[in-house]
């Protein structure tokens, strides 16, 4: 479940390895369509991303942590540019292959 791409991002040609190595889907009702752990570049693991059926579609959530001053849920992992993009598309296509 490895996608291997070569993008343009802000002018610069990007070499990203994404591998999803964990996707349980949820069965029922619920908003929360899977569970995903991915691993960025062989080297990082991002564990708990959830797909979820939006208004809009499926999306990807990222690991959040609930702030106990109001209530929140903030994110934990944070991307800067369009790497969120390429993560999201990685783990939607596993999503759809499965």
């Amino acid at each position: 479940m490895s996608q291997e791409k070569k993008e343009k991002i802000n002018g610069k040609e990007v070499n990203a390895m994404i591998e999803v190595v964990r996707l349980f889907k949820c069965e029922g009702e619920g908003n929360i369509k899977a569970y995903a752990d991915v691993q960025v570049a062989g080297e990082v693991i991002i564990k708990g991303l959830r797909v979820i059926a939006g208004e809009s579609g499926l999306f990807v959530g990222m690991p959040a942590n609930k702030s106990k001053k109001d209530g929140k849920y903030y994110d934990i992992v944070i991307f800067q540019g369009d790497s969120k993009k390429v993560l999201e598309d990685a783990v939607l296509t596993a999503y759809k292959a499965e």
